[in-house]
């Protein structure tokens, strides 16, 4: 008979795992501050194949109306303006990872490799979710270190494609190392596009998001002079703290709110996507439903019987080898896309500067 060593492996146990696995993922996502389910987030996130069968989500955005309206006593009716709707999709799919280790290296090690797995696949999906959504909002994954290529593949994750923004959502400086006249541009950029870039309302204040990889952020401060970079730190402890959107922010300029990320993509060489320079960041400017995360429950319906509803990651513990070696993995089903409605970007401008590696 196959004797296992996981007592704590039991059913409670997987399930008290799960539900503290899926905190640990989403407080290791980078843009957990930026989510939410409501439209007044940069990522919405959309729960609808929770507690049902699928895996595409569709979700509409409603365009504002410009039409010049009847004046005086003309007759209005004839003359009405339709509503505008668009429709988006996000498809999800399941991924996992895993870790496994013998006896012998359980008994020459004084760590729990059990906890230490737990914790080393938390990180792992945490940083798995922020390298995707910033890729899939950028539209390129990049080949520097942090870069989600391998996830998303030819196909896209889930069948989810890379979409490169069109030309009134990127503001190409190839060439430009950041500089803080690129932030002014993108704000008049933002308010002049069509669709517009509808800020994020906090406190009943409109602010946008700028994520900077650490070398823009360098550049930032270095190339702008020491006034620049001052005018944004002193702002650094931002009002609001309360809201999460300004946890770790760098600082606050012209109503954007500034965060650094190094999993930002970049090109580290010229291959890190097409027509990329050498050094070449997809740095993003970001305002309300930039982007869409769609979740599904990660237990079929027969587990969510003892599990119950809400389990978007699931922690599995098997042995192999008559007990000798042990198994930990994690799944979750999920899908990550930026929203294009009527084949254009909504809430974003990538911003592509060339910023070297500081020495």
């Amino acid at each position: 008979m196959a004797a296992t060593e996981f007592g704590s492996a039991s059913a409670q146990a997987v399930k008290r795992w799960s539900n503290q696995l899926a905190r640990e993922v989403l407080d290791a996502a980078d843009f957990k501050k930026f989510s939410g389910k409501g439209e007044n987030n940069v990522i919405q996130i959309h729960m609808d194949l929770e507690n049902q069968p699928g895996d595409e989500i569709r979700y509409d955005v409603l365009y504002q109306n410009r039409g010049d309206g009847i004046q005086g006593d003309t007759t209005l009716e004839g003359y009405e303006e339709a509503l505008e709707f668009y429709q988006d999709s996000v498809k999800i799919d399941q991924l996992r990872h895993a870790h496994n280790f013998r006896k012998m290296t359980q008994q020459r090690t004084v760590h729990d490799l059990r906890k230490a797995g737990r914790s080393s696949l938390a990180t792992w999906y945490g940083w798995k979710l922020t390298t995707l959504m910033y890729a899939y909002l950028a539209g390129v994954a990049g080949d520097d270190l942090e870069n989600a290529a391998g996830t998303i593949g030819a196909g896209g994750f889930a069948g989810n494609a890379l979409v490169v923004p069109d030309a009134d959502h990127h503001l190409n400086k190839t060439g430009s190392t950041m500089s803080l006249a690129f932030i002014d541009t993108l704000v008049a950029r933002a308010k002049t596009v069509n669709p517009r870039i509808r800020p994020v309302m906090i406190d009943g204040k409109r602010h946008y998001v700028l994520v900077l990889h650490p070398y823009s952020i360098h550049a930032l401060r270095v190339e702008t002079g020491a006034q620049a970079w001052t005018s944004i730190q002193q702002n650094a402890n931002v009002r609001a703290e309360s809201n999460p959107i300004f946890s770790g922010a760098a600082g606050l300029y012209n109503g954007v709110i500034i965060h650094e990320s190094e999993f930002i993509p970049r090109a580290a060489t010229t291959a890190g996507w097409s027509g990329a320079t050498a050094n070449d960041t997809a740095n993003l400017f970001l305002g309300a439903q930039a982007g869409a995360f769609a979740m599904g429950n990660a237990y079929d319906k027969v587990d969510q019987s003892t599990m119950g509803g809400g389990s978007y990651f699931k922690w599995v513990e098997q042995t192999r080898d008559y007990g000798n070696n042990k198994g930990i993995g994690v799944a979750g089903c999920f899908g990550i896309k930026p929203c294009v409605f009527n084949a254009k970007r909504f809430g974003m401008i990538r911003l592509t500067t060339t910023d070297a590696q500081p020495s």
